[in-house]
């Protein structure tokens, strides 16, 4: 709906497009799907010309953020890319590409709305505790750093990883939950989320320390010493 709505506006609600990215709303000649997989430098730029306008307009629609519709702009291109021996012309390259954009753009409402709930999670405790205004403040910044940190390295992930800890870890499905949502076997769910693991445990010490700092300054405001 999203999308149609998003192509609609482009058209001027009239359903009637002009000739602007018509080349790619039609199945790829076998030259071209070559081309494309092969990551021909002249040809993927032309596709990514011809398509970003639409793109961008798309998920501003969908976030209403401009920055962080670019920002869900370059994820597209990066899954596309990554992606593109997955896609086979059997369908305009436009509506594989816009399948892509709407699954980053959910991704990113989602982890919006992730962050807002540990936000509010934070706010209330600190609430709860009778500290000064200041501490609070202070407390609350440095646990917001930790949110950023953490939620940056797990963007970093790559795209099987990330989804495996997404799941796995912030959304709390089994592994059989997780292996059943990803198509694939429940050894290689413990596989990706080891790997994730591996690869998040270096960026996060920090974010440690930093939560240990933020305890100390409620500690230290707390009237009994302790929360």
């Amino acid at each position: 709906m999203c999308s149609r709505l998003a192509v609609r506006s482009q058209c001027g609600g009239s359903g009637t497009c002009t000739d602007r990215g018509r080349h790619f709303r039609r199945r790829m000649s076998t030259d071209e799907l070559t081309l494309f997989r092969a990551g021909d430098a002249a040809f993927v730029r032309t596709l990514y010309a011809r398509q970003r306008s639409r793109l961008l307009t798309f998920a501003r629609h969908y976030l209403h953020d401009g920055d962080e519709a670019d920002d869900a702009l370059a994820e597209t291109w990066r899954l596309a890319w990554e992606k593109r021996d997955n896609y086979r012309g059997d369908g305009p390259i436009e509506h594989w590409l816009f399948k892509i954009c709407a699954s980053v753009c959910a991704e990113r409402l989602r982890s919006r709305k992730r962050e807002a709930k540990l936000l509010q999670t934070t706010a209330e405790s600190l609430a709860v505790a009778d500290v000064g205004s200041r501490a609070a403040e202070h407390a609350a910044l440095l646990m917001q750093h930790v949110v950023n940190t953490v939620a940056d390295a797990v963007c970093d992930l790559p795209p099987r990883q990330r989804q495996t800890v997404e799941l796995r870890i912030i959304d709390k499905k089994s592994t059989a939950e997780v292996a059943e949502r990803m198509h694939c076997a429940p050894g290689t769910v413990k596989a990706n989320l080891h790997k994730a693991m591996k690869h998040l445990a270096p960026k996060t010490r920090a974010a440690v320390s930093t939560l240990i700092a933020a305890r100390a300054v409620l500690d230290a405001e707390s009237p009994d010493g302790y929360l």
